[in-house]
């Protein structure tokens, strides 16, 4: 499991909390993300997405787990 973390850093604590109600490993990758209310949200999303590393056949077959902006 990918888990896409576009919020704040995750403590020990939650990374197990989730890793035992998903029941598998658990790989994250950390995004930082800030938003620029007078932009577009459109815009950024797409340039966070486009910033992470993933084919598109991952994007299509991985299973993801996303935690969005808080």
């Amino acid at each position: 499991m990918l888990l896409l973390n576009f919020s704040h850093p995750l403590t020990h604590y939650h990374l197990a909390r989730i890793v035992e109600l998903m029941g598998e490993e658990l790989k994250v990758i950390d995004v930082p993300t800030q938003f620029d209310h007078n932009c577009p949200f459109a815009e950024r999303v797409r340039e966070l997405v486009d910033g992470i590393s993933l084919s598109p056949e991952e994007w299509q077959t991985m299973p993801l787990l996303i935690n969005p902006p808080a």
